[in-house]
């Protein structure tokens, strides 16, 4: 970390005297150079103190040079507790500084690495004779006091400390009715730049409202300043509604209810003490409703269960299978997350098509009406919008019958020519003509008949 951000807020002057020469003192009759006890206690304020206090290290460097001490301070190990959500006091931490020799001096400044950034450090120390402390002069009682010619202990206390931004979640509705994690949510900071200052996970608990605790809330380190945008990384299919925050607050005690709206694009000051916000995200829906009517007035026999409806996204992926019409002409009565989707259509062959589209936005404003000869209509969800469709199909027209007289395309010939029957019945027995058209079989035959008879009774009579 770089020297100016390791070096505390305050510069604090060690000035400490040392007996014996050579600079250092003699102990058992080993010649050792003497140290300095300091005391330093920890204070860190922000979201989980515990874990930032043991990412903290202490430092001392040498003035006006601002080198790191020999030794670096030579300090203990931080040990502490938490006594309260967002605040960790330690305990005395045990440094030690190299004295200086008889007639020198030394002055140092006490620093901290490790600080999160955004964190403001400040430091106060005290030598022993209080000097650094005494803030005014006491002319009351007996005020005068004597300093003696050995320094003998020095005690520092650092502060790490930082503002917050208490956030508390609410999540109202989802697929099925059952809201999104709490953790789905990430809060960003910006600052009026449009940077990005902070950010952090929310936390869904309203009970943080009356009933604080760090495990039902979101805690975000944020530095005092002004003209602050809450935003959020966009979650599929959820919407801000509501952001009310409370300003100077302290976050050991939130408020039961956040007072304040946030204006509407999300900006806030934050330069006095904490702020807490409750941000309330909403499920997006949108009402489709499809169905079909069929007219047969050519004689068509299609009814609206010959036609099924389904529903695909902007990216061609199928959302509604394809769901056959009912007979009364009701396809599809469903929610919809917002977005871009387009109807397909499955129906008898040859019926002509149209589609008609009905759009209620919320607020309710007319409906607007669009029709479109595209059996694939597109249409576009938003949140609490109302889409209805007809699907309307018309038979087809019949083909005309034309009678055509067609001219004969063959004669046909007699298909048998018969010899002349003769048959011998008689001397004087005539020869039939050539057998043809029916009549003259039939004249024939009876011809045949009556000579017969007629042959016969001769007969008889000659007996």
């Amino acid at each position: 970390m770089r020297r100016g951000m390791r070096i505390a807020a305050a510069l604090v002057a060690v000035g400490a005297t040392a007996i014996g020469t050579g600079g250092g003192f003699a102990e058992a009759g080993v010649d050792q150079p003497p140290t300095i006890p300091v005391d330093v206690e920890l204070t860190v304020r922000g979201p989980d103190p515990t874990a930032t206090a043991e990412a903290l290290t202490i430092e001392f460097y040498e003035m006006p040079a601002g080198t790191l001490a020999a030794g670096n301070g030579m300090c203990g190990t931080t040990t502490g507790a938490t006594s309260g959500p967002y605040l960790y006091q330690s305990d005395p931490v045990d440094c030690s500084l190299v004295r200086p020799g008889f007639d020198d001096a030394a002055q140092y400044a006490i620093g901290v690495d490790g600080a999160p950034p955004g964190y403001r450090t400040r430091a106060d120390c005290m030598v022993d004779n209080g000097e650094v402390l005494q803030r005014e002069r006491i002319v009351n009682g007996t005020p005068e006091f004597t300093v003696e010619l050995f320094t003998t202990s020095v005690s520092c206390s650092i502060y790490v400390e930082t503002e917050i931004l208490l956030v508390d979640k609410v999540v109202e509705g989802g697929p099925g009715g059952v809201p999104a994690a709490a953790d789905s949510f990430t809060i960003r900071v910006l600052d009026s730049g449009g940077a990005e200052v902070a950010t952090g996970a929310d936390v869904a608990e309203p009970t943080c409202e009356s009933d604080y605790d760090p495990a039902k809330c979101g805690a975000i380190a944020l530095p005092a300043g002004a003209d602050y945008e809450l935003t959020e990384v966009p979650v599929d299919n959820y919407e801000i509604t509501e952001i009310a925050c409370d300003q100077y607050v302290n976050a050991e005690f939130p408020p039961q209810q956040p007072s304040v709206s946030v204006t509407a694009d999300g900006t806030f000051d934050h330069d006095d003490g904490d702020t807490y916000c409750r941000v309330t995200n909403t499920w997006q829906e949108g009402q489709l409703t499809v169905s079909a009517t069929v007219t047969n007035d050519e004689g068509g026999t299609a009814t609206p269960t010959d036609i099924s409806i389904e529903v695909f996204d902007s990216g061609g992926v199928e959302v509604i299978a394809a769901t056959p019409c009912a007979a009364d002409g009701s396809c599809l009565d469903v929610m919809l997350t917002p977005g871009d989707y387009v109807i397909g259509y499955e129906g008898p062959a040859g019926y002509s098509r149209e589609v008609t589209q009905t759009v209620l936005d919320p607020p309710p404003p007319a409906p607007v009406e669009q029709i479109t000869d595209d059996a694939d209509a597109a249409f576009t969800m938003l949140d609490g919008r109302q889409v209805e469709i007809v699907v309307a199909i018309d038979d087809p027209t019949p083909p005309t019958t034309t009678t055509t007289t067609l001219a004969p395309t063959t004669t046909l010939a007699p298909t048998t020519t018969l010899a002349p029957t003769t048959t011998a019945l008689d001397a004087g027995a005539g020869v039939l003509p050539a057998t043809g058209a029916s009549a003259n079989a039939w004249m024939a035959i009876m011809a045949i008949g009556l000579l017969g008879i007629g042959s016969t009774m001769l007969a008889v009579r000659r007996r």
